[in-house]
């Protein structure tokens, strides 16, 4: 078994699509409790991640599932559409399995629940592995 790889301060370009302020707060402890360092926006609008995803090489994207002007299916669509290399992760309060299903068949490369944010770090390390992964080939 593997153990945790120790990183100090890795940079992350991390766009996070989340209309909580106290919940992007919440998230970004996390992910810099995970040794990453994120450089990041917060948008909530399709017209703010739209800007963000033309303007900015992201290396990951979070996304809330529902928010009062925007969604994680829509936010899974823009961003096949304008970057189709960065991974989404879905961070969401939702626990119900068939939106879990749906939110990655529409695309999501993970999906972590609100209440259970240790594991999102975890899941960041995956998908940036299998992007690396995929460049290497």
């Amino acid at each position: 078994m593997m153990g945790m790889t120790k990183r100090s301060n890795q940079p992350l370009r991390l766009l996070i699509v989340e209309d909580s302020k106290a919940d992007a707060n919440l998230l970004l402890q996390t992910v810099r409790s995970g040794g990453y360092e994120p450089m990041y926006e917060l948008v909530d609008t399709e017209p703010a991640m739209r800007a963000a995803l033309e303007r900015e090489d992201w290396d990951l994207i979070t996304s809330d599932h529902r928010m009062p002007q925007f969604s994680a299916p829509e936010a899974l669509e823009l961003g096949k559409k304008l970057r189709s290399n960065v991974p989404i992760i879905i961070v969401s309060g939702e626990t119900n399995p068939d939106l879990v299903v749906s939110l990655r068949k529409a695309g999501a490369r993970d999906y972590v629940s609100k209440a259970e944010l240790d594991k999102l770090v975890p899941a960041i390390d995956l998908a940036l592995r299998s992007i690396a992964c995929r460049h290497e080939q």
